[in-house]
């Protein structure tokens, strides 16, 4: 795995070479063709993927069996971390739109890397709330922008 890659992503944005290296060294490759469900909402959750190469689409469906798309997501990005940090379910489909190269990295494995070294987890942690933060923040205006509208009408 492409070791600029893994650190133009935010939760790894602080890790060194070295670190990096160990990342890499327990990520799987794996390969999608297009229209293959990566993980489905509700499933139990192992591990974390990268987009090595290809694309996915990230949905939900709806209480009357419609699809929503939340995000398309390109080479480069991640999906999947949030039951790392919360051991929750998934709550999403992840579907590759096209012939993609996915990463895996299994959060066994990356809880013992972090067990073994203390201060990558500490970097990965921080980040990671830097993370939420934003998500948060993004969320509470988009339902104060959406309250808004409602007594508009």
């Amino acid at each position: 795995m492409d070791l600029k890659m893994l650190k133009s992503i935010y939760l790894f944005s602080e890790f060194s070479d070295a670190d990096l290296q160990k990342v890499a060294s327990v990520a799987e490759l794996k390969n999608f063709v297009p229209g293959q469900d990566i993980f489905s909402v509700g499933q139990e959750a192992d591990a974390f993927y990268v987009v090595v190469m290809g694309s996915v689409k990230i949905s939900v469906s709806t209480g009357g069996g419609d699809e929503i798309q939340i995000r398309t997501l390109g080479s480069g990005s991640h999906f999947g971390e949030m039951p790392f940090i919360d051991g929750g379910k998934r709550s999403a489909t992840v579907q590759s739109i096209e012939s993609s190269h996915i990463a895996e990295i299994p959060f066994a494995k990356l809880s013992n890397l972090f067990q073994a070294d203390p201060a990558m987890a500490l970097k990965f942690y921080r980040a990671t709330a830097k993370s939420l933060g934003v998500r948060l923040r993004a969320t509470t205006s988009d339902l104060n922008a959406m309250k808004e509208l409602k007594f508009q009408q």
